[in-house]
């Protein structure tokens, strides 16, 4: 039997909304200038009705184009039984020559930008299975894409292989945007962390945004987005500036000044309204129980190494490996012989690694300052991961430990030091809050919120030492609270 793909001409659907203003474009169409944004339904729907979910950043300058998967079909009823006069759906492709169905749709959907797009900004938004198509669309298209938001879904794991050559610089200089729900059902750790490795290895700047919501398009995310625009791409995982302030952890997004307990009522300019406590400026989550610096408090990327730097974390320092030992020790009697482990922010003076190495637990390095190479994210996942006074810099503790959860394989040991809030509430002099990278407090209360969210189990061999042994509950509950 012999297999022939024959080239043929069809009609695709392209849902629209607004641009009256935009100007003209090729073929003359509206959409010339201004603000073009190309959205992608996901699995199932069909592009008029997603494309309702935007009427609210539409506008006469803001020219949105919803195109339509090119296969559609008949939706089962709840019991299982298709006809004719059920609801419709649509798709953007399937495994089954998945070659043929990618290159259609790409060339579909660069036909649809020369047509009705313009030569405006170009947002490209996908969601969950239409982000899939967008990020295949951003490498192997010929549309020129500014911005990329991936919303609901992370990078195709097969994307990095079949990229072709050179393909990875038509994202370089494009604004990459990732949008998760905090309680998504769909989302997948293991697969975010090896998306941002990926994407970190590649040299690609990003950021994450979270929303409270599960598999939906939250509105609070998408009327930040449509804001006027703000520049490139940010650091990995630093938030957008003009965004509410959502708690960094849960997600849940009203979060309170919180209450002052003395100290200079000074501090660093440009910080949003709020609590101050030793002279800083905090928030308080009332779901999580977070105690977090305002996005105002945080040092930039050059300030905080240079901070880093002045660390004196020496293998050879006996006091320092005593200290450290709260921690390596009773993990050490937790593993098999032989685990192999991550430390995950090792630091200028890698450490803990060496000495876990030396009771048999083979132990890698990784550190986004000092050791940044993306090769350990990829080798997991591991029988343990320690985070020794790391958790307190995490900007972005929610995405952090998704991405530790992926690190770790299920019954493995997550190994964490850290000083708690003490219950009491915290002092106005707290050597904590003096040091300016600790932005990232948790009180008891957080910490069992974490094991809640991700179904582990914790166990506490000193104060400031957490163990969570991973993928042993039964259930993971992902709004806990």
């Amino acid at each position: 039997m012999e297999i022939h793909h024959v080239p043929v001409t069809r009609t695709a659907r392209v849902a629209v909304l607004g641009g009256e203003e935009a100007g003209s474009g090729p073929g003359g169409t509206s959409g010339g200038g201004g603000d073009v944004w190309t959205v992608l339904h996901g699995y199932r729907q069909l592009a008029p009705r997603f494309l309702r979910r935007f009427r609210g950043i539409a506008s006469p300058q803001r020219r949105i184009l919803a195109p339509e998967g090119l296969s559609r079909f008949y939706l089962a009823s709840p019991e299982g039984v298709r006809d004719a006069s059920g609801t419709v759906g649509a798709s953007w492709m399937t495994r089954e020559d998945r070659d043929a169905e990618i290159a259609d749709y790409v060339g579909y959907l660069d036909a649809v930008t020369g047509e009705l797009g313009g030569t405006g900004h170009h947002t490209v938004l996908g969601f969950s299975q239409g982000a899939h198509t967008a990020a295949r669309w951003a490498v192997r298209g010929t549309s020129r894409i500014h911005r990329l938001v991936l919303w609901g879904a992370a990078f195709p794991r097969d994307l990095p292989e079949d990229m072709p050559a050179g393909a990875a610089r038509r994202l370089e200089g494009v604004e990459l945007v990732l949008v998760r729900g905090a309680t998504d059902p769909l989302r997948d750790p293991a697969e975010e962390a090896r998306e941002e490795a990926w994407l970190e290895g590649a040299g690609l700047a990003y950021r994450v945004e979270m929303h409270p919501g599960g598999h939906e398009i939250d509105p609070s995310v998408l009327e930040a987005l449509a804001e006027p625009r703000r520049g490139g791409a940010t650091a990995p995982g630093m938030p957008s500036p003009s965004l509410p302030c959502p708690c960094p952890l849960c997600a849940h997004p009203e979060t309170a000044p919180a209450a002052s307990t003395g100290g200079r009522t000074g501090g660093r300019a440009g910080g949003r309204a709020g609590g101050r406590a030793g002279g800083r400026e905090l928030r308080d989550c009332p779901v999580c129980g977070l105690l977090f610096a305002g996005p105002g408090e945080r040092l930039d990327a050059e300030e905080e190494r240079a901070r880093y730097e002045t660390h004196k974390n020496d293998p050879g320092d006996l006091q320092y490996r005593a200290f450290l030992d709260q921690l390596a020790r009773p993990l050490g009697e937790r593993l098999l012989p032989g685990a192999r482990g991550l430390d995950y922010g090792s630091g200028p003076g890698p450490t803990l690694s060496l000495m876990m190495t030396e009771r048999g637990f083979p132990t890698a390095d990784w550190d986004p300052f000092f050791a940044p190479d993306p090769a350990p994210l990829r080798a997991g996942p591991y029988d343990f991961v320690t985070c020794t006074e790391t958790v307190e810099h995490f900007f972005e503790p929610g995405r952090e430990f998704q991405r530790l959860a992926g690190l770790v394989r299920p019954g493995g040991w997550l190994g964490i030091m850290t000083d708690p809030v003490p219950v009491e509430g915290v002092p106005p002099n707290w050597y904590y809050l003096r040091d300016p990278t600790h932005v990232a407090f948790y009180r008891e209360r957080t910490l069992d919120w974490i094991a809640a969210r991700f179904g582990w189990e914790m166990e506490r061999p000193e104060r400031r030492v957490i163990l969570y042994r991973t993928g042993v509950s039964d259930v993971v509950r992902p709004g806990s609270s």
